[in-house]
């Protein structure tokens, strides 16, 4: 028993110190839909030592709370890491192909919209394509650490 609460406060402690080292850091979003690089993105942050949310416990919190319009406990998630990806922020309706493909392409439009007269917040990325990654880092204002390219994770 005692060793599972000392585990516990690890955890614990660990979480902490990831919350302190997000905190006053600007916050990043990447609200690509499934199958569009978020997971590789997600990665890039922690090779370049962000802080990124658990995913496990954004989808945790969405099922729990964004139906219902308790959004208090998914801002209080986004104090504990730098970026998100993935859920909440973006989550397909079907994986219906054309279903898909026409919502794909209206969130796009959508987005783009909300960053009209502010394009200097959105980067609009093909992470397959050769510079992708530059841009990247240009866009979060880092050295690149000698990377120079995504890493592609969460193949199909």
């Amino acid at each position: 028993m005692i060793k599972k609460i000392l585990y516990k406060c690890r955890g614990g402690a660990s979480a902490f110190k990831l919350r302190l080292k997000a905190t006053g850091k600007q916050k990043i979003f990447c609200i690509g839909r499934n199958k569009t690089g978020t997971t590789s993105i997600g990665r890039a942050f922690v090779d370049l030592g962000f802080v990124v949310g658990s995913e496990r416990k954004a989808e945790i919190l969405y099922d729990q709370h964004y139906f219902l319009g308790n959004f208090d406990p998914i801002i209080r998630y986004c104090r504990s890491a730098q970026v998100f990806q993935d859920v909440p922020f973006s989550c397909p309706d079907t994986y219906n192909e054309v279903i898909l493909k026409a919502h794909y392409n209206a969130y796009n439009a959508q987005v783009q919209k909300y960053f009209k007269g502010r394009e200097q917040d959105l980067l609009i990325i093909n992470i397959a394509e050769e510079g992708a990654y530059q841009k990247f880092i240009d866009f979060i204002g880092v050295d690149s650490q000698g990377i120079s390219d995504f890493p592609w994770v969460n193949k199909t």
